[in-house]
């Protein structure tokens, strides 16, 4: 998988390429929020994973001109912030998001192993199944099993509004126009769904 790597700090740049050299091919690697559309459209990355601070709006902006551009790839962000509204911020425009107060090494190896298996799904043979991020995946599954976008951002954590974010970008990937459409996917793709009792 080729990935473009971006930190707002050169030495948190080389450490984070180090972590991942090996597992993913780096394609490219930006310090400027600026340069990481050329970049991207030069490389054409199926993965970008982003270690960056709130610092002004420069990389939100350009990961929102990046989902808008390329809707299929995956845009990661990982922080050492605990400004919690930020990396809620750029989840509501479609990263995926992790904080590294109190994380290891480990876990960050574990959180990019899960970025590279969202990019690789089984896919039946009976179709072509459109990409769904992780937290596209995890989303669907729990309103095709009847849980409300409040219900489902007190679990993960975030906004309504983030939920809806991903549940808008569900139904325009599988070409959905009603929760009987999600559901008739989830079990057609996923096996049987047990329906919420509350």
């Amino acid at each position: 998988m080729r990935a473009v790597i971006g930190s707002d700090h050169d030495i948190l740049l080389l450490g984070l390429c180090r972590l991942v050299e090996g597992v993913v091919e780096i394609a490219g690697r930006v310090t400027d929020c600026r340069a990481l559309l050329t970049v991207i459209s030069t490389t054409k990355p199926e993965l970008v994973i982003l270690d960056v601070e709130r610092s002004g709006f420069g990389w939100l902006r350009a990961t929102e001109r990046i989902r808008g551009c390329v809707p299929n790839i995956v845009v990661a962000c990982i922080s050492a912030s605990r400004d919690h509204n930020f990396l809620e911020e750029m989840a509501s425009i479609g990263a995926i998001t992790k904080s590294l107060e109190n994380q290891t090494i480990q876990d960050l190896q574990n959180f990019v192993a899960e970025l590279i298996g969202e990019r690789s799904p089984s896919i039946p043979a009976r179709m072509a199944l459109p990409r769904l991020t992780l937290k596209e995946s995890q989303v669907l599954r729990r309103v095709a099993d009847g849980i409300t976008s409040r219900r489902i951002a007190d679990e993960f954590r975030v906004s309504v509004r983030t939920v809806e974010f991903h549940r808008s970008n569900i139904m325009r990937k599988l070409g959905a126009r009603s929760v009987s459409d999600l559901v008739r996917y989830t079990i057609q793709n996923h096996g049987p769904i047990q329906q919420a009792t509350n």
